[in-house]
C-alpha cells in the first residue's frame, strides 16, 4: 500500500506534512493514546471532521470534544479528511463571529 501511494500525486504533499503525523496518531489511535493534556484547552475551541471521512472521525472528534470544555463539534457533511476551502469557510466565519 505505501508503493502505491508513493506513486501517487500527493506524495509530496504528504512528505511535506509528515511532521504531523504524532499528533494525527494521539488523537486518531483508537483511543490508545492519553488526551488528557487537552483539558488545559481554555480558549474557545471548534473540532471539525469531513462527513465522509469513516468512522475514526467523528469517534476522533468526540474523544477530543470530551476533553476540551466548552468545545463546539460540527461534521462538514459531504468531506472527506481534506475538506475543500468552500466548505470549511463558513464554519469557520461563523465561529470567530461567535
Amino acid at each position: 500500500m505505501v508503493d502505491e501511494i508513493k506513486r501517487s500525486a500527493d506524495w509530496p504533499d504528504m512528505c511535506a506534512i509528515a511532521h504531523t503525523l504524532p499528533y494525527d496518531v494521539a488523537v486518531c489511535d483508537h483511543g490508545c493514546q492519553s488526551l488528557d493534556w487537552l483539558a488545559s484547552i481554555t480558549v474557545p475551541t471548534l473540532v471539525m471532521y469531513g462527513g465522509d471521512s469513516g468512522q475514526w472521525a467523528p469517534a476522533s472528534a468526540t474523544r477530543i470534544a470530551a476533553k476540551v470544555s466548552g468545545t463546539k463539534t460540527l461534521e462538514i457533511p459531504g468531506q472527506g479528511h481534506g475538506v475543500a476551502d468552500d466548505a470549511i469557510v463558513p464554519a469557520l466565519r461563523e465561529f470567530f463571529s461567535g
